[in-house]
């Protein structure tokens, strides 16, 4: 314990890598605890950087074999995560391999393969990530029923596959799957796929996945799955108690995730639901000792962690200009993609606001039209009265970068009419977003 750290982050993830090499650049001197072969956590191993990459490919017009797929998917990570490696021995991060235990504030004990360690510290960072929740009855086994990091590792191509969940996770895997030729069948407990999610986008996206070949069961509960013979069977019931059943070689359990927290929970922090309570800076209920990402409250998205990552890094280090807060986006990866940032109608109005919508659909886009990908609409959610931005949600083509423009326009306070005074290139996906702004105003050009 010679030596004392700056500061001390466990967990390699989004939040904390960006967390650490903030801080280092900043001049702190910082250590990394992870337990992982190499740097990125869930989401560059495990989540949203390999499905990307078999998405990326299952949609191409002529999808790559399987086992090609996983090849370039590995060294998509591969080479990812190497470069974090990279930057830590750029900035001075000490990354240490191994699992991070909290003894009290100011002391971290570290277990590697050489040994243990006791670090002792001025701050540490809890950036412990998540993993997929399970459900209750189902005991995921890798062969006839898969998490999410099973279905982004198999080489076998299922006949049948039944997916419980018809969030995000589900509805990508759904994509994937459906697309290299499996028929899927989504299951889902509430009453429509995306929870959450806008009405008019949930209603679109239904019908193009529905023409894909996916089937959807929602409002079901599920009670068990029983194996018969090389099948898996899932027995469902209904919010009246009616039965139903879904038979597949394979079952995907894709009911979101939950927080790792159990590590700390000697540590008797203070808690929000299931998740570590945090103040605006991050710190928790013991002084010296922060957490953000997953573990805290807030949407478990890896750019939510990131963001919080510099913020955390520039707060702790009296940064003059640290950043902003921000709307956070939201993405599905399916085939239209779907995004979402701000308030949707239904949010706004439960809210008490009076609302317009309009709305522009990329059937009328020419860059989408050019592209053969004209499926989908990008609606605009308007304050009436003052034309205040309250949210943006788009289906379609690479709406996963268009609705940055969105993101920047709502942390920017802009109008609605602001937005719609941006000249878009022509031809661009864009556009659709300028013509629905133009739409909620009553000015649109193409409609």
């Amino acid at each position: 314990m010679a030596d004392t750290w700056d500061l001390v982050v466990i967990g390699g993830g989004p939040g904390g890598y960006v967390a650490a090499l903030r801080a280092a650049r900043l001049g702190l001197k910082v250590a990394l605890v992870d337990r992982g072969a190499l740097p990125g956590g869930t989401c560059l191993h495990y989540g949203c950087i390999p499905s990307k990459s078999l998405l990326e490919d299952g949609w191409q017009t002529v999808p790559k074999p399987l086992a090609a797929m996983l090849e370039r998917k590995e060294q998509v990570v591969r080479g990812l995560a190497q470069g974090i490696v990279s930057l830590f021995k750029k900035y001075g991060v000490t990354w240490l391999k191994g699992s991070g235990l909290v003894v009290k504030a100011g002391e971290v004990e570290v277990t590697e393969a050489s040994g243990v360690t006791t670090l002792a510290c001025r701050h540490i960072l809890l950036a412990l990530g998540s993993r997929s929740r399970a459900l209750p009855g189902v005991t995921v086994d890798g062969v006839g029923i898969w998490d999410s990091s099973h279905a982004l590792a198999s080489n076998n191509q299922p006949g049948r596959m039944a997916i419980l969940g018809g969030g995000a996770i589900g509805l990508e895997m759904a994509s994937l799957w459906s697309r290299l030729g499996s028929r899927v069948t989504v299951v889902e407990a509430m009453a429509d796929i995306l929870p959450g999610w806008d009405a008019t986008l949930v209603r679109h996206g239904r019908r193009l996945w529905q023409k894909q070949g996916i089937t959807f069961q929602c409002g079901m509960q599920v009670i068990e799955v029983v194996r018969q013979g090389e099948e898996r069977v899932v027995n469902l019931v209904d919010g009246q108690g009616s039965p139903g059943q879904v038979t597949a070689d394979v079952v995907l359990v894709a009911t979101g995730r939950q927080p790792n927290v159990e590590q700390v929970s000697h540590l008797h922090l203070a808690m929000s639901g299931e998740r570590i309570w945090v103040d605006e800076t991050f710190q928790t209920s013991l002084p010296g000792i922060y957490a953000l990402g997953d573990c805290t409250p807030g949407p478990m998205l890896a750019h939510r962690a990131m963001a919080e990552g510099v913020r955390f890094a520039e707060l702790l280090a009296h940064f003059p200009h640290p950043s902003p807060t921000s709307p956070i986006p939201m993405v599905v990866y399916t085939h239209p993609e779907v995004a979402a940032v701000g308030l949707s109608e239904s949010q706004a109005k439960e809210q008490g606001l009076a609302v317009r919508c309009g709305q522009a659909f990329f059937t009328a886009n020419p860059r989408a039209r050019t592209a053969d990908h004209a499926d989908g609409v990008v609606k605009v959610v308007m304050e009436e009265g003052s034309e205040r931005l309250l949210g943006v949600h788009m289906i379609g083509p690479q709406v996963s970068e268009l609705v940055a423009t969105a993101t920047a326009a709502l942390s920017q306070h802009w109008s609605v009419r602001t937005l719609a005074g941006v000249i878009f290139p022509h031809p661009s996906l864009g556009e659709s977003l300028k013509e629905a702004c133009l739409a909620v105003l009553g000015e649109a050009i193409h409609q």
